[in-house]
């Protein structure tokens, strides 16, 4: 088990998360009536929505499809035949391995 709040911290390798906006998820989110879906928000407004537990291996979508946005990083989530990872692409243009998200 995991959350998105792990992995998000993770990807942004200690610096400041600056905002996050959580999509639209098949998942029936039993512990929120409302959530603010494809709103940016500050980091400390999108931590209630992060902190739950969820499995990213295959199976159902568990979670909120995100973005979120360091000084270097933009962080998301991908979702391949049931799988969920996190990647980061730089924020601006540099040198760097290219990701392919959904599995490639």
């Amino acid at each position: 088990m995991t959350t998105l709040k792990e992995w998000i911290e993770e990807a942004a390798e200690g610096e400041p998360i600056i905002g996050v906006v959580l999509g639209r998820s098949p998942y029936n989110f039993k512990e929120f009536e409302f959530y603010p879906e494809n709103k940016l928000l500050t980091w400390e407004k999108a931590l209630q929505y992060l902190q739950f537990d969820f499995c990213g291996g295959y199976g159902s979508q568990g979670h909120f499809p995100i973005h979120a946005w360091t000084k270097s990083w933009v962080i998301g989530t991908d979702n391949y035949d049931g799988s969920t990872s996190c990647f980061r692409i730089p924020r601006n243009p540099c040198d760097c391995v290219p990701c392919e998200p959904g599995g490639g």
